[in-house]
């Protein structure tokens, strides 16, 4: 029980969670930035160019909100 009150066990979960914020940050912006490229794409663009961007853009929508979802979930050792 000791153990569990220390401050030790304390500074170690602040970090866990300390961790995951730019991970976070970058995901939400990422998802943010590929929708700009494909919104510009669609707007800007003419002819067959365009379908490269919006594949482009929805990738990196994908990446980010591959890096939201992962940050979001528990860690393992916290789930053991």
């Amino acid at each position: 029980m000791s153990l569990l009150n220390s401050e030790s066990c304390i500074v170690m979960e602040q970090t866990i969670h300390h961790h995951k914020e730019p991970m976070k940050l970058l995901g939400f912006l990422l998802l943010v930035s590929g929708w700009g490229i494909v919104v510009a794409a669609l707007a800007l663009l003419h002819g067959a160019g365009v379908a490269g961007f919006v594949i482009a853009g929805f990738a990196i929508e994908v990446l980010g909100l591959v890096l939201v979802l992962r940050a979001h979930l528990p860690l393992l050792e916290e789930r053991e």
